[in-house]
């Protein structure tokens, strides 16, 4: 990975929102105090005194302020093969997602193991105070070193962390009425969080699931009120619609970019959810249109 660009703000006005959209980089937004909440997957986040979120690449997103005034840096990163080409990679969409609810609450860095949130809350201070950094900042290329294994090791950390949650969960006794495939579903759930955007068949799940499909949708469907095929769509709706909200793409574009197999399809059943076209539902929320929309 490569260092793209670090701010670090302190903002104190008026104005709620605060900043977000959709870009082709990885970024880490640190919440050193006041009250803020990070729109992502279609999930609010609000987060505590000292709260960390990972927002991957190509995620529509959005932060709003709710306290008069609040700090914050982020760190953006590139894709490709920067100074540290060994380097942890950024953890998974779904991944992100688990760890930015955990994010939710006051002094979210100390929360999970004590041990480990000490040490991710550490390195978290570390990166911003690398680049804070007066003596550092005519060696770029040493800064940029320091940071990328501070940053490698944060996730290397927040992976341990997911790790031992797991764990935890698995460990702890379930109430006696606790139907032992609800962690299959919520494992399959997950694993289309993560894939959403790609080719996701249903005998795909069946097989991760090592049952038969028609029991594998019965069972979903028991657990969650829906079924896989409605589930994964309506994470591809959503998704949509935060790109025609946040975005100037085109709805061919995104159509293409939430793993629908044709503007058509997309078009179709989004009118049959919604009652209106892509580009009638993005003139609604007020957004500026793309400079060659159709559906």
């Amino acid at each position: 990975m490569i260092i793209r660009n670090f701010h670090y703000v302190v903002d104190d006005k008026k104005k709620s929102r605060i900043g977000g959209g959709t870009h082709p980089f990885y970024e880490i937004l640190c919440i050193a105090s006041g009250e803020m909440t990070l729109e992502f997957m279609n999930e609010s986040f609000r987060s505590g005194s000292r709260t960390l979120f990972l927002i991957p690449d190509n995620v529509p997103h959005q932060l709003f302020k709710h306290s008069a005034s609040a700090s914050f840096w982020y760190l953006e990163l590139d894709k490709g093969t920067g100074p540290l080409p060994g380097a942890a990679s950024f953890p998974s969409v779904g991944e992100a997602v688990v760890w930015n609810r955990l994010q939710c609450g006051d002094e979210a860095l100390a929360s999970g193991p004590s041990e480990l949130a000490g040490l991710i809350a550490a390195t978290a201070d570390s990166i911003v105070a690398t680049m804070q950094s007066d003596s550092l900042t005519r060696n770029g290329e040493l800064r940029e070193r320091i940071v990328l294994l501070d940053v490698s090791k944060l996730f290397l950390q927040i992976t341990a962390a997911l790790q031992q949650r797991r764990l935890l969960i698995a460990a702890s006794p379930e109430p006696e009425d606790e139907n032992p495939n609800k962690q299959i579903v919520q494992d399959l759930m997950q694993y289309m969080e993560n894939a959403y955007l790609h080719e996701v068949k249903l005998q795909m799940l069946a097989s991760r699931a090592h049952m038969a499909s028609s029991y594998l949708i019965r069972l979903f469907k028991t657990h969650t009120g829906t079924t896989p095929y409605q589930y994964l769509q309506d994470l591809r709706m959503n998704a949509a619609k935060s790109y025609l909200t946040n975005t100037s793409m085109t709805v061919k574009d995104i159509a293409e970019t939430n793993g629908f197999p044709s503007i058509h399809y997309f078009s179709r059943q989004f009118k049959q959810k919604y009652g209106m076209s892509p580009s009638q539902w993005r003139q609604a929320q007020g957004a500026e249109p793309a400079d060659t929309e159709s559906d």
